[in-house]
């Protein structure tokens, strides 16, 4: 019984975490839930308030900070200190992101690990339709 009542509140943690209807109160208590995967759906839910956007960026899962620097509306400077992070998933994670600054995205492609490097290239590729030219181009934003 007591088993299936925690698999439950997992769940309706989880799903709650993501939704937009959940209340900003709500998604700070989630913020700091025991399972990495229910944070990172609070990291990842555009309502979820700047305060705790922030609380999650300095969170001890990567997959969490990704969120968080992937989330449209985390400001640029906590972008820019994720794309410092130690954790080469947390920088490719960013890389990825066609959505990220354009200066960021150029400093990652310059990143002292080749993965983050490529990755950093082909989103400044994606973004600038195919020229080549997106890394000058992103230098000059």
């Amino acid at each position: 019984m007591e088993k299936r009542y925690f698999k439950r509140q997992f769940f309706s943690d989880y799903i709650a975490a993501g939704s937009p209807k959940t209340t900003p109160a709500r998604l700070q208590h989630l913020a700091r839930h025991w399972c990495g995967k229910v944070r990172q759906r609070v990291a990842e839910n555009e309502n979820t308030p700047l305060a705790v956007l922030e609380q999650l960026a300095v969170d001890s899962e990567a997959d969490v900070r990704v969120a968080v620097a992937t989330n449209r509306n985390c400001p640029d400077s906590v972008i820019a200190t994720l794309a410092a992070d130690d954790n080469i998933i947390v920088r490719h994670g960013i890389a990825q992101d066609v959505f990220a600054p354009l200066p960021l995205l150029a400093k990652l492609a310059e990143d002292d690990n080749a993965w983050v490097r490529h990755e950093a290239w082909k989103t400044l590729s994606i973004i600038k339709g195919g020229t080549g030219q997106s890394f000058n181009l992103a230098m000059q934003s």
